[in-house]
């Protein structure tokens, strides 16, 4: 079980000794493997986690290219198609691979799937909320604000349900190891 979050700081942590309480990081940490130093490849997700993936270092962006560029570059991420991913590794040494996230960035690319038997993907989708707004968190802050009425539309939560995808993929595995 190999467990990421973005943009969380590790010293924040209870099991790190910081401040926030996170007893089911601190079980895993006890039971597993803790990392007390880990850098990311990139400053920011889809590089990184395809370094992850793809055990190689994120290709640059276009240094003072104009928006539109930038955008289009970060859209097209991916890591070489030569290259053999993580999950596809495990895969060949007999795991069965599933990749659920709930950060719409993760798995974005095809080659960031590559070697996962099983995919899912829930990104930010706020309940309620449809269309690009359902992926908005930061513009529903400011509509909630600006709009006080819509306050009570709450965002899934995305732990409960990939939670529920892992315990499925496990129970459906029984018997093989895993990578999730």
């Amino acid at each position: 079980l190999l467990v990421t979050r973005d943009a969380l700081r590790a010293d924040s942590l209870s099991a790190y000794d910081g401040w926030v309480a996170t007893p089911h990081f601190e079980r895993i940490a006890d039971e597993g493997a803790r990392f007390e130093r880990a850098y990311a490849l990139a400053p920011w997700t889809l590089p990184s986690v395809n370094s992850l993936y793809g055990s190689q270092y994120p290709k640059g962006l276009t240094p003072g290219a104009p928006f539109e560029q930038w955008r289009r570059e970060v859209t097209a991420y991916k890591f070489d198609s030569e290259q053999r991913t993580l999950a596809q590794r495990l895969s060949d040494a007999g795991y069965a691979t599933a990749l659920l996230t709930g950060n719409g960035l993760v798995g974005q690319a095809a080659t960031t799937r590559r070697g996962f038997d099983f995919f899912v993907r829930l990104g930010h989708q706020l309940a309620g909320w449809t269309g690009p707004w359902a992926y908005t968190p930061y513009f529903r802050q400011v509509l909630v604000r600006t709009i006080p009425a819509i306050a009570d539309i709450e965002p899934v939560d995305t732990t409960i349900v990939l939670t529920a995808y892992a315990n499925h993929f496990l129970m459906a595995k029984r018997g093989r190891p895993v990578f999730i």
